[in-house]
């Protein structure tokens, strides 16, 4: 579409015709504004193609010192200027340039092209990755991945995780130990057919997370003897904040669909080890979420080889998720894959204290050659995944100026967000 009409109803396209440098059309009478359908004032209107701003780089993850090399894909008429934002603070002017990534963290690019009819934009959120990121596949019931597990890896994928989809049928992908060798983390969606992934897992070295209540079995992943699906459920009940996945939050009912939804529920035997964590509201007897940690002794004697999670979600996944429900999400994908560091946001210089000397360390290590930082996922003060003046700002800004607090964690926390940067040494117990 070119031109959405949002008029009174009073105009009439009378005439189209291309012109050498548009499209032009003209509307009958006037309309914005018009006392009666004759007034003068009718309109000749050009549509011009400015075209589309677009880019790749021959890289878009690894380990820092990164060199990327981008280049421009745009179709702009005329371009006759560049202007590149690589997300870390620095800029260029060249149509392809190389750029050199010297910190972890997630980076959006933007490239603006100027033409002969304007100037047009590409921004690409999250495009280059530089660090280690652990890599998380997502088994549905096809490929392309239906929506609803589009949607749980577009949620993986803004926490800085790669996802890898796969197809459930076990023709049509690796084996199980080849998937669990490939990744720190397997989400095996409701959409699949259950039968198709039976018991493949339960002795692979993985961390798995599932919400397909026919895996819930004493052959299949043990956590619990049977699991079912309830309609119209829109709550749980949280009845232990002391786990890490919902560490903080407060005990009793929180809404987790935005309207009455199907609910995964796994019911008795549970495993020996395995925590409930929350039950359905009101049904004491459906765990909502039900976790176990690598060791932790499951039905019939098996032993978890890595850490397992039962979520409430159904088959259409986080659509109607609410916040509070995408934050359990996070903090189960986090859990699983042992990215919960724990640290102090804003003290950068880690003396367990966040004070002056924090912004001056990373001033010192962004700009005059300090030696590395012990933990710069601290020194990230605006939590946007990169170490740069903009976190200095930011924390004199918290510190003297009245500025909003620095993001979680404030006091030996994990981090909310996965973005590359991590902690080497921690002064938190």
């Amino acid at each position: 579409d070119f031109i959405e009409y949002v008029g009174t109803g009073k105009a009439t396209a009378c005439g189209l015709a291309a012109g050498p440098d548009g499209l032009y059309f003209t509307d009958l009478y006037k309309d914005i504004g018009a006392s009666n359908p004759t007034e003068l004032g009718a309109n000749v209107l050009r549509v011009k193609f400015i075209g589309d701003a677009d880019f790749t780089a021959d890289v878009t993850d690894g380990l820092p010192p990164l060199t990327v090399n981008f280049t421009d894909l745009s179709n702009v008429p005329a371009p006759s200027a560049w202007e590149w934002d690589f997300g870390d603070g620095t800029t260029s002017t060249e149509q392809n340039p190389t750029h050199l990534y010297e910190l972890e963290g997630i980076y959006t690019v933007r490239l603006t092209v100027t033409g002969a009819n304007g100037v047009a934009v590409e921004e690409k959120p999250g495009f280059m990755r530089v660090g280690d990121f652990p890599s998380v596949a997502v088994i549905g019931s096809q490929l392309p991945p239906v929506a609803a597990d589009q949607g749980v890896a577009d949620e993986l994928a803004s926490l800085g995780f790669e996802v890898v989809h796969y197809d459930d049928e076990p023709f049509n992908r690796p084996p199980a130990s080849v998937i669990a060798a490939d990744h720190a983390l397997v989400v095996v969606s409701s959409t699949v057919l259950s039968s198709n992934i039976a018991g493949e897992f339960r002795d692979e070295p993985v961390a798995l997370i599932t919400w397909e209540s026919a895996l819930m079995r004493a052959d299949r992943e043990p956590l619990a003897g049977d699991a079912t699906v309830m309609s119209g459920v829109d709550s749980i009940n949280i009845i232990n904040n002391s786990h890490p996945v919902t560490a903080g939050l407060s005990l009793g009912d929180h809404a987790v669909f935005s309207a009455p939804s199907n609910m995964s529920v796994a019911v008795n035997p549970y495993g020996p080890d395995a925590q409930i964590l929350a039950t359905r509201t009101g049904f004491a007897a459906h765990a909502a979420i039900l976790v176990a940690d690598s060791g932790a002794t499951l039905l019939g004697g098996h032993i978890a080889p890595a850490k397992r999670a039962f979520l409430f979600f159904e088959d259409a996944g986080l659509f109607p998720a609410t916040p509070f429900a995408r934050d359990l999400f996070q903090r189960t994908v986090l859990w699983a894959t042992d990215t919960e560091q724990v640290f102090t946001r804003g003290d950068c210089n880690s003396d367990a204290a966040v004070n002056i000397a924090d912004p001056v360390r990373l001033l010192g290590f962004l700009f005059a050659g300090e030696s590395g930082l012990d933990c710069s996922d601290a020194c990230d003060a605006n939590d946007d995944g990169a170490l740069d003046v903009a976190d200095v700002v930011y924390q004199l800004t918290s510190l003297f100026d009245s500025g909003s607090p620095v993001p979680a964690p404030s006091n030996c926390g994990s981090d909310p967000t996965l973005d590359g940067l991590g902690c080497d040494v921690s002064p938190c117990p």
